[in-house]
């Protein structure tokens, strides 16, 4: 059946989003406290290591205070109340500098505007949490959605997409089979119809219900056990892919 539907995740697909966010961590940290930002990049790598076998939490904020105490140690900073506030403070404007400073991948944009011209329907679904965190707080949510909204302006790509779903909204998050239901549901089109492109396993879980997964893994560092139907390391090789499909 033809293609009609493209769905697109966000983080790691169409923006580099943890390597921007994590220079703009080490660009503020190294000012404050006068370490490197490579030393400071360690230790963020390292606490993620360690945060990998912690136990799952009730809350996101619970999540990322643990993770928070576990980065300044690494750092060598004593974890305190007021070292944690500062930690948050700086966290904050790395949030509030994200929606000017994400980078997209390259190509990104003419890729969108090709698919348009061609006439699909574009979609964006972001919001996964592989820790099952359910607890989110409806503040939590709300930043979701605005920096998401913020990003694709300043990105100039917010007009390419005819339908933005932030599943943190319903708290249905990938790889639930609703949050993907939903967008099927909104432009009324059959699982065959659909296409799913993302970078980690929450994304190709929607071959659960039968939308045809594109992973998008740069660096060739997927391991998950649901594997993709296709796989792509540029954007410049997308649009065979897609053509194939069809």
């Amino acid at each position: 059946m033809r293609k009609k539907l493209i769905i697109f995740d966000l983080d790691g697909t169409l923006f580099q989003t943890k390597e921007s966010y994590r220079f703009i961590l080490s660009e503020l940290m190294s000012k404050k406290y006068g370490f490197s930002q490579e030393e400071i990049l360690k230790s963020y790598s390292y606490a993620e290591k360690l945060i990998d076998d912690a136990k799952e939490y009730a809350t996101a904020e619970d999540f990322f205070r643990e993770f928070n105490s576990l980065f300044l140690k690494q750092v060598g900073i004593e974890p305190t109340e007021e070292n944690l506030e500062e930690l948050q403070e700086i966290v904050s404007e790395m949030k509030w500098r994200a929606p000017t400073e994400l980078k997209m991948y390259p190509l990104v944009k003419e890729v969108l505007e090709s698919l348009r011209k061609q006439g699909y329907k574009i979609a964006l679904l972001t919001g996964s949490w592989d820790k099952k965190i359910e607890a989110f707080t409806e503040e939590y949510i709300q930043s979701k959605v605005n920096r998401v909204d913020q990003l694709l302006k300043n990105s100039g790509i917010h007009n390419l997409f005819d339908y933005v779903s932030v599943a943190y909204v319903d708290q249905v998050l990938k790889p639930n089979p609703n949050a993907f239901k939903k967008v099927l549901n909104y432009f009324n089109v059959y699982p065959d119809e659909a296409i799913m492109v993302g970078d980690s396993e929450p994304d190709m879980k929607a071959s659960e219900v039968g939308i045809k997964t594109i992973l998008f893994d740069p660096k060739d560092k997927y391991s998950s056990e649901t594997q993709p139907h296709h796989s792509f390391k540029d954007f410049s090789e997308l649009m065979d892919i897609l053509s194939s499909m069809v």
